[in-house]
């Protein structure tokens, strides 16, 4: 068995998780990201999508480097399988 050394373990690779670690990261720190799926990211499940209303109503809250890209339309994928477009102004 290996034996892996980090100062820092962050269990979850999804969007919170691995903003947490690349943060950790380019500050230095060594940190290992641990997560249930063998592909961190796939399949996209949540993008942690902000919306502009919220966004506006809390900006001093929000680090503006945290924001990946802007977004005008969202594209839903149902568990049924029906696909669902609508304008959905906000941030990732």
């Amino acid at each position: 068995m290996r034996r892996l050394k980090c100062e820092f373990l962050v269990v979850g690779g999804g969007p919170a998780g691995s903003t947490t670690a690349y943060k950790l990261a380019k500050g230095g720190a060594k940190v290992l990201v641990v997560d249930f799926k063998r592909k961190i990211g796939t399949p996209v499940q949540c993008a942690e999508f902000v919306p502009i209303q919220l966004y506006h109503q809390f900006k001093e809250f929000f680090d503006e480097e945290a924001i990946a890209q802007r977004v005008n339309k969202m594209v839903h994928f149902t568990p049924w399988g029906e696909v669902v477009s609508m304008d959905s102004p906000g941030f990732v």
